[in-house]
């Protein structure tokens, strides 16, 4: 609200990035639960980028993805009420289904009524995916509730260096 270049901010999760700019552009309340909890969702959805649009679907002979060489971008067309409809960009590779949407949501969920984050404990229990047409989802149902008295700390200290390597691949 006042122009700042450099937001420091305390607690912060990735679905934050997302939420944030809808409480400003919504003028969400702190303590509007429910509008917080479909912040989340919104975000959780859209975090990982093109993990929605078929990069973590995709499995190549069973779930074909098409034009992987360009998956596009996702975004959110988000109503002041907190539901949306998942989209990507226009022309780009990939797409977006009830089955992609479904794959991001759970991912990295351990528990859909109680997920837990900094801002609201959000709840993705009673979530609704429909398809619209071609790469347009619409995200309803989800819900909020209090944040919690405590969070996660992650600390690093310097002990020395380790490595570590990861590939993915799928098919047949």
């Amino acid at each position: 609200q006042s122009d700042a270049q450099v937001i420091i901010t305390g607690r912060v999760a990735d679905p934050a990035l997302f939420l944030a700019p809808l409480m400003h552009h919504f003028g969400w309340a702190p303590d509007d639960w429910q509008s917080l909890g479909k912040g989340v969702l919104v975000g959780h959805l859209l975090e990982c980028a093109a993990q929605i649009t078929g990069g973590y679907f995709a499995d190549p002979g069973y779930k074909d993805v098409p034009h992987m060489a360009r998956l596009g971008f996702p975004l959110a067309e988000v109503s002041t009420s907190g539901d949306a409809v998942i989209t990507k960009v226009a022309g780009s590779g990939g797409c977006v289904t009830v089955a992609t949407c479904t794959e991001q949501l759970l991912y990295e969920i351990e528990n859909p009524a109680r997920y837990l984050q900094p801002d609201v404990v959000a709840d993705f229990s009673q979530v609704q995916l429909t398809q619209l047409g071609t790469d347009r989802v619409q995200v309803t149902g989800g819900n909020g509730h209090p944040r919690t008295d405590t969070f996660k700390v992650t600390l690093g200290y310097r002990d020395g260096f380790i490595g570590e390597g990861q590939i993915s691949y799928a098919g047949p």
